[in-house]
């Protein structure tokens, strides 16, 4: 895939924006009983905000440190590819398991395992932000501004 250059300045904006859904939706389900409609909402923000991301990420960094980057880097990319497989997998199955009717029926199950699949995402933003992206910029793969 050829994508256009992605930068360190929009991946962490992206990152900002994921970062917001996730508090969003950290919001919604503190509260004892369900916003369903505002769940829904939430959930499907968050996920599209993934995807698009992903896209970004999967599209372009990724290939890029496999291909054109250092040893480093390219083991890296490795890592961090096997690592999020297991959590976008585990995205999948939460979020064709948790339907407006289970989220109804399971409330305070739903809440734990919203709770903890936030700190998974919330862990993983950190990760890239602090790691992932430093790397790539520092070894060319990335600009760090958009300049286009």
């Amino acid at each position: 895939m050829n994508e256009a250059p992605v930068s360190y300045e929009k991946l962490i904006a992206e990152h900002g924006v994921i970062d917001a859904a996730l508090a969003r939706l950290a919001v919604l389900v503190k509260d004892d009983e369900p916003d369903l409609p505002g769940v829904i909402l939430a959930l499907s923000d968050l996920s599209s905000e993934l995807s698009a991301h992903l896209a970004h990420e999967d599209g372009f960094l990724y290939s890029r440190m496999l291909t054109n980057g250092t040893p480093e880097g390219q083991a890296a990319a490795q890592t961090f590819i096997a690592e999020f497989a297991e959590l976008r997998h585990d995205w999948g199955l939460y979020l064709g398991e948790w339907n407006r009717e289970c989220i109804a029926g399971n409330w305070a199950q739903f809440r734990q395992e919203t709770d903890a699949m936030i700190a998974r995402f919330a862990g993983r933003v950190a990760v890239e932000n602090n790691l992932l992206y430093t790397m790539a910029l520092r070894i060319g793969v990335i600009t760090l501004r958009h300049t286009g």
